[in-house]
């Protein structure tokens, strides 16, 4: 793998933390969907050097349901059910 991911409080309140690691350079971008496939929010994707970040994302203004959360490196993605109080 490329990437690992912790996503976290979920449930989210408002802001959803992400903690990854890049296992190699990667452009990396997120992206926050409905349920439905509707897009909510996307984070432009950026050049990272191998290593550890940290993103926040507002999730304040989002409803009370269930998302997708989109995670692209280098073309490889992986999605992870967010779940919003």
């Amino acid at each position: 793998d490329i990437m690992t991911c912790k996503i976290y409080p979920n449930p989210v309140i408002s802001q959803m933390n992400l903690e990854y690691e890049l296992k190699e350079d990667a452009k990396v971008s997120f992206e926050l969907y409905s349920i439905e496939g509707m897009p909510m929010k996307k984070i432009q994707p950026k050049n990272k050097a191998k290593g550890i970040y940290n993103e926040t994302i507002d999730c304040s203004n989002l409803q009370s349901k269930n998302y997708v959360l989109r995670i692209t490196a280098n073309n490889v993605f992986v999605n992870e059910v967010v779940i919003k109080k």
